[in-house]
């Protein structure tokens, strides 16, 4: 446990049944236009999350679920419950993912500019863009992929 935001927050790792509050992040209406580019149904949700959960990791606030955070396929996924953010928890949330990323390569979607942001805030760089997508990479391993 640390302090961050004079809270006291804690990290595990995701499980099966926080599959609910995933879903209910992903999926809120006041983000849509944001990084949600798809709604999808609880069942295709659940169907996902079953086979993905153990690539994500969940912030506690307070004994509070307040973000998701995770790697699948190169995709970096991470939401933050709205009247949380601002505070610099996605910030925190990139540092501590650093690690997970290593040097691999990410992808942010074209429509998600906070996420966009953010990493390019916290040091990432675009390496290619794509119609849909912008890949990005920790700028620390830049000069390892020349």
């Amino acid at each position: 446990m640390y302090d961050l935001v004079g809270n006291i927050y804690h990290i595990t790792k995701a499980r099966i049944i926080d599959s609910l509050f995933v879903y209910q992040l992903r999926t809120d209406k006041r983000d849509r236009g944001s990084y949600l580019t798809r709604v999808t149904s609880f069942e295709e949700h659940q169907n996902f999350w079953e086979r993905n959960y153990h690539n994500y990791m969940i912030l506690w606030l307070n004994n509070k679920r307040v973000a998701y955070f995770g790697l699948v396929n190169g995709d970096f996924r991470l939401a933050i419950l709205r009247e949380y953010r601002g505070l610099g928890i996605g910030k925190f949330i990139v540092e501590e993912a650093k690690t997970l990323i290593g040097s691999n390569p990410i992808l942010i979607t074209e429509e998600n500019k906070a996420s966009y942001n953010l990493f390019v805030g916290q040091g990432f760089v675009v390496t290619e863009s794509t119609p849909t997508h912008k890949v990005l990479i920790n700028s620390e391993y830049l000069h390892q992929n020349r």
